[in-house]
């Protein structure tokens, strides 16, 4: 029997559909508390033969599942049987594609998957030769899994997918990223808005791939309205993440250093980056008392921010800070960690002292290092690599004398993720790995509209015309000096 294209309805993904509709029923059977899931089936079957829509299940779907409890209930399991659906079908389409310029673009992309799906399995074997719990093990492998899985689904959205498609999705998650990260932290520092303790997973790394996507889209877009709409998600994201009480968003800031360049590229000039910076400093300046005074013993929030001065002045004021001993006491409980298993690491399923001494304790703790004691040195070297692998996607989604948004959006997440780094150890946010898919999309994207791959670089139209004419050669296009005029 015949088959209709990828971009149709098929039978395949009739299958596909009826197996995540079983799984959902087969979730409500076991809970009936979700029967309501199995109503989603249909939605299912219907976004789920569309490139991005498969990318928009895995993160909506991730914000959803993963924002409840934190251990592996009926919900996550039926999450991880979809991820386990979009994979194999990103596999079977992402082998599909025979062109040379496509395999070369995205060979990082799936080395970076490989890599992390290596060590998510090194780190099992570790934590159960450490005698550590098996479903401590398999919560703690979940979110390893997911970033393994990410690479992958970004990929498959790529294939297919479409600006169009893409930047609804995102802006909708910024927003929704935003709102979750607000409501969680204003609940835990009592100021809940509207008695709220919880919304969807709580992310500080999806708002940061998020903002990077909507900056850059908002240097670039064509239309006037597009570049304001953008330009006011790449406001109200740290605004709204600021407004929780984290004195460590103000890493947003370093963004701007990303999108410094050449404008021929779709980059700021100096000036212009000077000038956005000082802009948006200004907006937040004028802004957050406002946002305070509107919540709930906001003026204690005001304080925190108010003190930061007081903080670094003097040696007494940090070691007086709440925030700050409960830090110097994560990075102690890795440090030690590290030392006494230096090689491989503690591995996954460990429960970490609390840092307050308020709880039994978590499978991790907010210090960098975590990911030494957790990996050791080998799946430390492991992450380097796969940050190099990142890298070379940078490199490969740009092109001489064209656009290089998708290695801006790169350069972006990456200066705010370095800032963050201080903090927290990236790979333990959950939301990370939707952040990854979808910065990975966009570059992939945003190369093909800018016609770097599919072999377009190597046979560009103007010579496949020539070749087929015996007339004179076409007249070359002018050079643009503005390329904002080729960006939808």
């Amino acid at each position: 029997m015949g088959e209709f294209s990828m971009g149709d309805f098929s039978v395949k993904w009739l299958a596909v559909g009826l197996g995540v509709t079983g799984i959902l029923v087969a979730a409500a059977v076991l809970a009936p508390s979700y029967l309501g899931l199995a109503l989603a089936g249909a939605v299912v079957i219907a976004v789920a033969t569309k490139p991005v829509g498969r990318l928009a299940l895995f993160v909506i779907g991730g914000l959803v599942a993963m924002g409840g409890t934190s251990g592996l209930g009926a919900t996550k399991i039926g999450y991880a049987a979809l991820i386990a659906l979009l994979v194999v079908v990103g596999l079977q389409r992402i082998l599909a594609e025979k062109d040379e310029a496509w395999q070369r673009l995205i060979r990082p992309a799936l080395a970076t998957s490989g890599l992390l799906g290596l060590l998510t399995t090194i780190a099992a074997f570790v934590g159960a030769i450490q005698g550590n719990p098996l479903t401590l093990i398999g919560q703690d492998a979940f979110t390893y899994a997911l970033l393994a899985a990410a690479p992958i689904i970004g990929v498959d959205a790529a294939i297919g997918g479409t600006f169009k498609r893409l930047k609804p999705l995102v802006a909708v998650v910024g927003v929704v990223a935003a709102s979750s990260w607000a409501v969680w932290w204003l609940a835990r520092r009592g100021s809940a808005i509207g008695g709220l303790d919880r919304i969807l997973l709580s992310s500080s790394f999806l708002g940061f791939a998020v903002f990077a996507i909507a900056l850059v889209l908002a240097v670039n877009s064509r239309s006037g309205i597009a570049r304001t709409g953008w330009g006011f998600l790449a406001i109200a994201i740290p605004l709204v993440y600021i407004a929780s009480g984290s004195r460590s968003m103000v890493v947003f800031a370093l963004g701007i250093i990303g999108v410094l360049g050449a404008q021929k590229v779709g980059r700021l000039p100096l000036t212009k980056t000077v000038l956005a910076g000082v802009v948006a400093c200004a907006t937040a300046l004028w802004a957050l008392p406002y946002i305070f005074q509107a919540l709930p013993d906001g003026d204690r929030i005001l304080r925190r921010f108010a003190g930061i001065g007081e903080l670094l002045g003097s040696s007494q004021g940090i070691e007086s800070d709440g925030s700050y001993v409960e830090r110097a006491r994560a990075y102690k409980i890795t440090t030690d960690m590290f030392l006494n298993f230096p090689i491989l690491g503690q591995g996954f399923g460990h429960r970490y002292p609390s840092v307050s001494g308020l709880t039994e304790g978590d499978l991790k703790v907010d210090s960098p290092l975590l990911i030494f004691a957790k990996f050791g040195i080998i799946g430390t070297a492991m992450l380097l690599a796969v940050l190099w692998q990142l890298w070379r996607l940078s490199l490969e989604t740009r092109g001489p004398g064209e656009l290089r948004l998708g290695g801006t959006v790169i350069r972006v997440f990456a200066c705010i993720t370095v800032g963050r780094l201080f903090f927290v150890a990236p790979t333990e946010d959950k939301g990370t790995a939707y952040a990854l898919a979808l910065i990975i999309c966009f570059a992939l994207i945003a190369c093909r509209q800018d016609r770097h791959v599919f072999g377009e670089a190597e046979s560009p139209p103007t010579a496949t015309r020539q070749t087929q004419k015996t007339g004179p050669p076409p007249t070359p296009e002018p050079k643009r000096t503005r390329q904002h005029s080729t960006f939808p």
